[in-house]
C-alpha cells in the first residue's frame, strides 16, 4: 500500500510539474509499485546522507531512546500513580476534584492519541511528501537536460508527423496507448496530442564508441 502509495505521489508530481493532466496517462498498479521501490531506495540514500551530516542528532535520538527503554523496564507501574493520584483528589472539594479529573482525562487522552497520528503521519503524510518531491526532482532535472537543446541533451529528440505534415519537435515526457505528451522545443510548450495517425521519428541516433 505504501509503496502504491509513494508510486502515484511520484506520479501526480511529475505531471503537476510539466502541467499535464494525468488523465489520459494512466499507470497501471505494478507500475506504481516499482515506482515505489524506486522511491524507498531515493530516500533511504538522502536519510543517509542526512544522518551522516547531522551525526549529533542522531547520537541525542539514540541517548533518548535508551532513556525512553530504560523507563519501560523500570519498577514503576502507572497504575500505582494512578491510585495515588485518586486518594488525592478524593480529598479535595467536589467542583476541584471534577475539574482535575476532567484535565487529567483531556491530558491522558491527548498522550495516547499523539502516537496514533504521529503512526498515520509517518505511514501516509511522509511517503506521499517524498514521492512529491522526487516526482517534483525529475522533472526538474529533465528540464535542465531539455533547455541544452536537441543536439547537446541526454534525452533523445522526436520528430512528430501526422500523415507526413509535421506536427512538432521535442522531447517525449509520456504517452499511453492514446495520447502523447511531449515538450514543444519550438514553442517550449507542453503539448498533448492523439496518437492517431502520429508517426513518431528519433532525430539523433545512440552515439557509437
Amino acid at each position: 500500500m505504501l509503496l502504491h502509495l509513494m508510486g502515484n505521489a511520484i506520479h501526480r508530481a511529475y505531471f503537476f510539474e510539466w502541467g499535464i493532466d494525468t488523465g489520459p496517462f494512466p499507470k497501471s498498479g505494478e507500475w506504481l509499485v516499482i515506482m515505489g521501490y524506486y522511491g524507498v531506495s531515493n530516500a533511504l540514500g538522502m536519510a543517509m546522507l542526512a544522518m551522516l551530516k547531522h551525526w549529533y542528532v542522531v547520537a541525542l535520538s539514540g541517548v533518548g531512546l535508551a532513556l525512553y527503554l530504560r523507563l519501560l523496564n523500570s519498577s514503576w507501574n502507572p497504575l500505582d500513580a494512578v491510585d495515588k493520584w485518586s486518594s488525592l483528589t478524593s480529598k479535595l472539594p467536589g467542583w476541584v476534584r471534577q475539574s482535575v479529573l476532567a484535565s487529567t482525562g483531556g491530558a491522558l487522552v491527548g498522550l495516547f492519541s499523539l502516537p496514533i497520528v504521529l503512526v498515520l503521519v509517518v505511514l501516509l503524510g511522509i511517503p506521499a511528501e517524498i514521492g512529491r518531491n522526487i516526482g517534483v526532482g525529475i522533472a526538474q532535472k529533465e528540464a535542465k537536460d531539455f533547455a541544452q537543446g536537441c543536439e547537446a541533451s541526454k534525452r533523445q529528440c522526436i520528430r512528430l508527423l501526422r500523415e507526413g505534415v509535421l506536427v512538432g519537435e521535442g522531447f517525449l515526457l509520456e504517452s499511453s496507448q492514446s495520447h502523447l505528451a511531449f515538450l514543444d522545443v519550438s514553442m517550449q510548450r507542453v503539448r498533448v496530442l492523439l496518437r492517431e495517425n502520429l508517426e513518431l521519428q528519433s532525430l539523433r541516433l545512440p552515439k557509437v564508441n
